[in-house]
């Protein structure tokens, strides 16, 4: 592990438990080995924390390109409220919530409750956005 906090921009090593038996990756159980609990970045503007957990697109720069095509495409209107349905840490939504100022609603819904709380962090300062922790299935 020395040689990995050597490497320039290295910032956290992590190790996940995932003792079960399914198609799913990651387990409940995440333990910072060195560093920081998460990372940042920026997309749009925005800066995100993004902990091992959390769904992230690594491309920053085509992460905006497409959530700015994704925004003219949905042609949300003032006034009306989006929905974003596992959302993560934010960043469609939050990225929706800055484009369109106060004219709308945008509501993220995760199940991902370290991923919610660093969605938290991220928003401040923006308008009009609300941040539900719920099991998505159990929502509608």
């Amino acid at each position: 592990m020395d040689n990995l906090t050597k490497i320039a921009g290295m910032t956290s090593i992590c190790l996940n438990f995932n003792p079960e038996n399914t198609n799913v990756i990651l387990g409940k159980k995440t333990s910072t080995l060195w560093g920081e609990d998460a990372i940042e970045d920026t997309i749009g503007g925005i800066r995100y924390r993004i902990s091992p957990q959390s769904f992230y697109q690594v491309n920053p720069v085509q992460t905006e390109k497409l959530y700015r095509t994704a925004l003219e495409f949905a042609d949300i209107k003032p006034g009306e409220t989006v929905w974003d349905l596992y959302c993560g840490i934010g960043t469609i939504s939050l990225f929706i919530a800055k484009e369109l100022g106060g004219a709308g609603e945008v509501i993220g819904c995760t199940n991902c409750l370290p991923a919610c709380r660093h969605r938290k962090c991220s928003s401040m300062g923006f308008c009009r956005k609300r941040i539900l922790h719920r099991v998505i299935a159990g929502v509608f």
